[in-house]
């Protein structure tokens, strides 16, 4: 009987010394551990954003650059100071406004399609602009075109897929 708790007693001292070096060993291989080679890796097909200048507004361009026959519904939304973001106005063909302040463009893009611009003025700007530096960042995020059957004509019906609720304030 002596033997066996002493057995025991001593596995238990073992797997406990074992356990408390394993933090350590683990934070070494995480740290200092790295792998080799490279692999390109492709997480899905593409949607671009080209933003110009146009008489001190900006006008935002999104293209569905997908490699596949996926098509995608497209949403945009405007990022400013406080002072200028009550000021942004929106405009353009196509594009209208949902929940918070993201605008959506009414179609789906299929590949190699470009919706129409999205028009981002700034309205109410101080009457010394060159003191009056800002930034519009303008952020996009597009989602998969679901099919959902056809209509007469044999045309594709398309619906969004669920929109992210992070970038919903």
């Amino acid at each position: 009987m002596k033997k066996k708790i002493t057995i025991v007693i001593m596995a238990i001292a073992l797997l406990s010394a074992g356990a408390v070096g394993i933090d350590q060993a683990y934070a070494y291989f995480t740290t200092y551990a790295q792998a080799s080679g490279s692999q390109e890796v492709t997480l899905g097909d593409e949607t671009t954003i080209k933003e110009e200048l146009v008489d001190g507004n900006k006008e935002v361009t999104l293209t569905n650059k997908a490699t596949s026959k996926q098509a995608v519904y497209v949403r945009a939304r405007a990022f400013a100071g406080s002072e200028i973001a009550a000021a942004l106005e929106y405009t353009g063909t196509g594009w209208n406004k949902g929940e918070g302040d993201w605008y959506y463009y009414s179609k789906p893009l299929l590949p190699g399609e470009t919706a129409e611009p999205l028009l981002i003025e700034v309205n109410g700007r101080p009457a010394d602009e060159e003191t009056l530096l800002f930034k519009v960042t303008v952020v996009y995020e597009s989602v998969p075109a679901v099919q959902n059957g056809e209509d007469a004509d044999g045309n594709i019906l398309y619906e969004p897929a669920e929109w992210s609720k992070g970038g919903e304030q």
